[in-house]
C-alpha cells in the first residue's frame, strides 16, 4: 500500500488529506481520509454529542474543511488520479 500525505499551504495540522493506494492483486482501491473539523463552543458540542447518541447523526450537511494544495503536489495528485482510473469499478 502506498500512502500520500498532503498538508495545506496554511500550515494548520487539521488541514490535511491522506490518500491510500492499495494495489494488491484482487484488492485494488484508492481511499482518501479527510479530517472533519468541528469549530463549535462547548454547549454546541454537547448538543451535537446528544444528537449523535440518540439519532445517529453528526450534523445535517457534514463537517468539512479544506486543503489548499502546493504546486509541488500536482505530480502526486496526477499519479493518484491515474490509480483511480486504473482501479475504479465501471
Amino acid at each position: 500500500m502506498k500512502t500520500e500525505f498532503f498538508r495545506c499551504r496554511c500550515g494548520d495540522p487539521r488541514h490535511q488529506l491522506i490518500v491510500n493506494v492499495e494495489d494488491e492483486p484482487g484488492y485494488q482501491m484508492v481511499t482518501a481520509e479527510i479530517y472533519l473539523t468541528r469549530e463549535y463552543g462547548f454547549f454546541k458540542r454537547v448538543l451535537s454529542a446528544i444528537r449523535y447518541v440518540f439519532w445517529g447523526r453528526i450534523c445535517d450537511y457534514g463537517c468539512f474543511t479544506e486543503v489548499i494544495f502546493h504546486k509541488e503536489d500536482a505530480d502526486r495528485l496526477h499519479a493518484i488520479a491515474d490509480a483511480v482510473r486504473k482501479y475504479a469499478d465501471d
